[in-house]
């Protein structure tokens, strides 16, 4: 895949698939929802999931747009180092998603796992 990394781009898909969930006709979101199953159980690849319903796999707009969401937050490789303090991350530690804390103590949802983040180291 060109474009973002693997984990960006997993990152990119888990924050959109809510909202795929609730635009995509009928047909496709079986597909995504049977597609991210086979995703869970490593069944498949995240590229077939998203050409199965017609997702844009590298170099959208969309995609640079979602990827650009946490400026300065990008995770180094390997590690959770460079997380702000109260950070919210991957559940399967699979993409490089982060999310802050919110005031309502909201935990996000990782659609891709079907689990919440799970907390960042506090630094």
């Amino acid at each position: 895949m060109s474009g973002p990394s693997e984990r960006e781009f997993l990152a990119t898909f888990c924050r959109d698939t809510p909202h795929l969930r609730r635009e995509l006709p009928e047909s496709r979101r079986r597909l995504l929802e049977s597609g991210l199953a086979s995703l869970r159980s490593g069944t498949t690849s995240l590229v077939e999931v998203c050409r199965s319903i017609g997702y844009p796999t590298a170099g959208s707009q969309r995609g640079e747009e979602s990827q650009n969401q946490n400026p300065g937050y990008a995770p180094l490789p390997g590690g959770l180092a460079g997380l702000p303090p109260g950070s919210y991350v991957c559940p399967a530690t699979a993409c490089s998603r982060v999310e802050p804390r919110d005031s309502e103590g909201v935990v996000p949802e990782c659609a891709v796992y079907d689990r919440r983040l799970r907390r960042g180291a506090d630094h």
